[in-house]
């Protein structure tokens, strides 16, 4: 700036602490208003400034709090509704279910369980449930290979459905499974042991003891016969669940 001005131009409407006056013969104690050219005491400017700055920090040390209160809720709503729109295709049980049996039939097995877990959850009291948890137990174990959701299946499947006419058969899967496939024989003597606590008559009963005795051995040449279809898919299905 010439003429002895210096400094850089203030902003509209404010004081410029930077400009001297002194050329003027004005105090050094005031300055010139940068839009109407006005003397102000250098005080006047100090104080609108510093006003102006509070004013401009109040947003900012309440934009602090509540971003950390509103961003996280706002995530996690955002993530639920996505999850909610994305496992709710609005299909029916028997419609659901048709689907799976459909994608079994054809070999898309991840798309079978995904149809099945979702009758699971949403319409857990239906009989098309109860099948769909049994299947999705075969499918995991036989299909994809899955062990460990295969076990998780059959479990849920016992405590949703305890007395399912096929609960038997999905507790004595979970000790098969334990000791033949993971190898984890305390939990398999724990599964067999509560089977026959809970099935002592069960037609499964004596391959739970024939597994208790021989847990650890090789399951090709010590398998009980009894045991030899359970894994099948032609197996019979829980009641009340029909392909249309």
């Amino acid at each position: 700036m010439g003429n002895g001005v210096r400094g850089t131009p203030a902003k509209a409407g404010g004081y410029s602490p930077g400009i001297s006056v002194q050329k003027f013969g004005l105090a050094p104690t005031l300055c010139i208003c940068a839009r109407s050219g006005r003397v102000a005491p250098k005080e006047a400017f100090r104080r609108s400034a510093a006003e102006r700055i509070g004013m401009a920090r109040i947003p900012l040390l309440l934009a602090g709090p509540m971003r950390r209160l509103l961003s996280p809720m706002k995530y996690v709503f955002l993530l639920a509704a996505a999850a909610f729109l994305q496992c709710c295709s609005g299909k029916s049980d028997v419609t659901l279910y048709q689907e799976g049996r459909n994608a079994e039939d054809s070999g898309n097995f991840q798309l079978a369980v995904d149809r099945y877990e979702e009758i699971i959850n949403r319409f857990q009291q239906s009989a098309y449930a109860e099948s769909s948890l049994y299947r999705a137990g075969l499918i995991y174990n036989n299909d994809l290979h899955d062990v460990q959701k295969s076990i998780a299946s059959y479990r849920k499947f016992c405590t949703l459905y305890p007395k399912s006419k096929e609960a038997p058969t999905a507790l004595f899967l979970c000790g098969f499974l334990f000791n033949n496939e993971l190898h984890q024989l305390d939990s398999a003597k724990h599964v067999y042991e509560s089977f026959l606590q809970k099935y002592p008559s069960h037609e499964l009963a004596a391959s739970a003891r024939f597994e208790l005795e021989t847990l650890g051995k090789e399951p090709g040449s010590q398998l009980s016969p009894d045991t030899t279809s359970l894994t099948s898919k032609n197996s019979s299905e829980p009641s009340g669940a029909t392909t249309k």
